[in-house]
């Protein structure tokens, strides 16, 4: 349905005309549903936010919902696990209700503070192992090619998402891949991959990442697949799952401007 269709059902519901709606889980969120006496929710559980969320359209007087699962299933089993959750996080909240917060939550802020340092000086010890990342060289390693230098590599964090997209931003680099369309391009109102990258050495074509295009900056570069590589530092070579794991430091992008000549001429 439309949304427009949608209000038109839900306003019937409300003033009496329908006294039954059949919805996918779009109900659950984003829609204003009118009081409930009776819910039964098929199959889709997926945590014990969805579960509250399905709970929360009984909201009538004396209403009930009912759950209906296969037994002996994942589904059955993810079921139990969000009734846990969901009976554990409404315990707690009844426990805060008689809890000074003025002693709960500094505890809590001195935890998350000492964690948070714990691992940003795991980071920085990690990273000092390779400390000149112009040394370090990004190998294909299905080939061993040299594809860029671990300084040609940036960070470049879209808003609202903790992980960046490791990128580079180099004309020259656009020599080492051939790209093929991709086949899901789309992923977000700002972000979209249009196409995939690959070795250019024709007895390779190992997959090295994808061409991403920023909404919120029309630039387009290079989004590198950190297992598709070896990096070599000297003599010695190591292979990482994921850009975190590095041992060397990379630089984040504070200003596309610096890379304006690299993106008018990047493929």
């Amino acid at each position: 349905m439309e949304k427009s269709e949608q209000l038109r059902v839900l306003e019937g519901f409300r003033r009496g005309k329908y006294n039954l709606l059949a919805s996918t889980s779009v109900l659950e969120e984003g829609l204003d549903v009118p009081e409930c006496n009776f819910v039964v929710r098929y199959q889709n559980v997926s945590n014990e936010i969805a579960q509250v969320q399905a709970k929360g359209r009984a909201r009538a007087r004396d209403s009930r919902m009912y759950t209906v699962v296969s037994t002996n299933s994942n589904k059955d089993y993810w079921y139990l696990v969000a009734e846990e959750k969901q009976r554990l996080v409404e315990a707690s909240l009844t426990t805060l209700k008689y809890l000074p917060l003025e002693d709960v939550i500094p505890s809590k802020q001195k935890s998350f503070i000492q964690e948070r340092d714990r691992k940003a000086l795991q980071l920085q010890s990690r990273r000092s192992k390779w400390p000149d990342r112009e040394k370090v060289e990004v190998l294909c390693k299905k080939c061993n090619v040299l594809a860029c230098r671990g300084s040609d590599v940036f960070a470049y964090t879209l808003s609202g998402d903790e992980n960046p997209h490791h990128v580079v931003p180099s004309k020259a680099f656009s020599s080492m891949y051939d790209k093929k369309d991709h086949d899901k391009p789309d992923v977000s109102y700002n972000f979209v991959k249009p196409y995939r990258i690959y070795c250019r050495l024709p007895n390779c074509r190992s997959q090295w990442g994808v061409i991403a295009v920023w909404g919120d900056t029309g630039y387009k570069f290079p989004v590198l697949k950190c297992e598709s590589f070896l990096f070599k530092y000297g003599e010695f070579t190591k292979r990482f799952k994921k850009w975190k794991d590095i041992w060397f430091g990379v630089q984040s992008i504070q200003d596309w401007a610096e890379f304006e000549d690299d993106v008018t001429q990047n493929p």
